[in-house]
Order: structure tokens, then sequence, then C-alpha cells
């Protein structure tokens, strides 16, 4: 949905949440600062993983998106899999408990983030070269079996919300190799906004449109659903399969709601965890 075609009203939310957003990247640019001064690796995660989960709260907050939880909170040494629907899944997931990722390869030529990312573990892959699956389950099997938490999106690519694209199994071989648990996450959103879907990014859509889309909203809201860590299956496809349909399970999509209207999401909502 254009700007145009949000209305005045939103267009004008949009504007007023510029301010705060400036803050959030004021204070994203402070923590990426502390983090290259800083010469202990060990500290320098540490700082980065606590800045960046202020700044990630800063910026929900920011933007009007308030987060509701339901179901346990993964432990160290777990490989996290969940459907993806925005770069938002990364500061919803960050403000909640700290983890790494695996992000593909050209978000680390994004400005700050790069850094960012360097300094929390995330580990980068190149999704145009197969083989580099070759490079990287090593290194996912020693960081789960050092007791990190690694947060994957198996199906490789956002989507409106409102399906559950298949799995991809080649990154589960980390898990089957370290004996990890694997926990499903489920992400789903609304909005009491005509435009909730801007809580998806997705196609071609760029970041810079998809900003104010998301400022714009009224009563953005989304759900983080964690499952049961799932029985060790005998090999990664099997986990991919059953990880995908406990997600399935649990995933609302993203949706308009009414001014008022409950929903779906207060009957999952719990107190965000501190």
């Amino acid at each position: 949905m254009s700007a145009t075609a949000r209305g005045p009203r939103a267009t004008l939310r949009a504007i007023a949440r510029v301010p705060a957003l400036g803050l959030t990247l004021l204070c994203l640019m402070f923590v990426v600062l502390l983090v290259v001064l800083c010469p202990l690796r060990t500290t320098r995660r540490r700082m980065a993983q606590q800045g960046l989960r202020w700044v990630c709260r800063v910026l929900l907050a920011a933007l009007g998106v308030s987060i509701v939880h339901r179901g346990p909170r993964p432990p160290r040494g777990a490989l996290v899999v969940a459907n993806h629907l925005s770069w938002l899944d990364i500061p919803v997931v960050l403000s909640a408990w700290p983890c790494a990722f695996v992000a593909k390869r050209e978000v680390r030529r994004w400005p700050l983030i790069g850094r960012v990312g360097d300094a929390l573990g995330v580990i980068w892959i190149d999704r145009r070269r197969p083989r580099d699956l070759l490079r990287v389950v090593p290194l996912l099997e020693q960081a789960l079996a050092r007791g990190e938490q690694i947060m994957l999106f198996p199906e490789g690519t956002t989507t409106d919300g409102q399906s559950v694209l298949p799995f991809r199994s080649g990154l589960y071989e980390a898990a089957v190799r370290a004996g990890a648990p694997v926990y499903p996450v489920a992400l789903s959103g609304q909005s009491t906004s005509d435009d909730a879907d801007a809580l998806c990014w997705y196609a071609d859509e760029t970041l810079f449109h998809n900003l104010p889309r998301v400022a714009a909203l009224r009563g953005a809201q989304i759900t983080v659903h964690v499952g049961a860590a799932l029985s060790q299956e005998p090999n990664r496809k099997a986990l991919a399969r059953c990880s995908r349909a406990e997600v399935v399970r649990r995933c609302r999509g993203v949706q308009r709601v009414a001014v008022g209207e409950e929903g779906w999401a207060p009957a999952w909502a719990q107190p965000a965890r501190s």
C-alpha cells in the first residue's frame, strides 16, 4: 500500500515516529562504537548482545510494535528455527533473548549491521553456493557444542505470512551432529490498520519502503510462540519436516483486526520477559 493510500492519519503517525527512529540509529551507532573499541573478544560479544537487546527494544517501541510471548525460552546450546516474515523478526527475537543467527553473506556489507553481526557471532552463508554448507555446518556444530544458541530461518527467504514454505534441511545437520535440541518458533502478526501486510517484508520491496509502512501502522503486534524441544530425529530431513509441522500448527499468519477486537493474539498473550 502506498503512502497516499494509507491516508493522512497514517502518514502523520509515521512522521511523528521519525525522531524516535533517529534516536534508535544513534543508539545503534553508539553500540557499534563500543564494540569496535573493546579489545577483548568475550567482552565485546557480551557488550554487543546487551547493547543490541537494548537497541532492539528501543526500535520496536519507536515503531509502535508490541511483542507478546508464549512458551518456554530456548536454552543455551539450542538450535531455534522459525518462519520468516520480515527484517523485524531479528529485532523481535533479540529483544527477548540473546542468540546468534545464520544470515546471508550480503547482509554483512550493510552499514553498521555487519560489524554488530560479527561481534554477535553471526555465521554468514552464501546461499547462492550450495557447497558453502560444507564450510558453515561445522561452524554451526562447534557453536552449538560451545553452548551458543543459534537462530535459523529454514525457509531461506521472507514470505507474505499466509503460508510457511518448506524448510531447507541442510543446516539441521549441525544439530544432528552436536546432539543439540531443536526448538520450533512460530512468528505471527496483527494490526488494526488496513496495511497490516507491512509486517511482512517480501518480494522486491526495499527496506526503505517498508520501514515507513511499519511506522504508519496502528496497533501492530507480533507474537512469538515457542514450542517444546523436538525429540531427536534420525536425520536432518526428518528434523526439518517435524519442526515445520510444529511451526505451521502454531502460526496464525499476519492479519488485520478491528479496533477493540481481541483477535487471536490475546488468547496467547503473556507479559514479555525482561
